[in-house]
C-alpha cells in the first residue's frame, strides 16, 4: 500500500501526469478538428453541444 507522502512520488514516476496532458491536448485536437468538420459535412452539431445549452 502506497502511503500518502509517497503518492506524488509513484504518480510522477509512473508518468500519469504527462500521461493526462498528452490525453488533454488530443481530445482537445480531435474536438476542434470536429468543430471544423460537422459544418462543412453537414452534419448535426448537437453532439458537439453540451447538454442543457441552446443549440444555434
Amino acid at each position: 500500500m502506497v502511503s500518502l507522502r509517497q503518492f506524488p512520488h509513484d504518480l510522477r514516476r509512473r508518468r500519469v501526469f504527462r500521461t493526462v496532458v498528452v490525453y488533454a491536448a488530443v481530445a482537445f485536437v480531435i474536438w476542434q478538428a470536429a468543430e471544423i468538420a460537422v459544418p462543412g459535412l453537414n452534419l448535426p452539431s448537437s453532439p458537439l453541444t453540451p447538454r442543457g445549452s441552446p443549440v444555434r
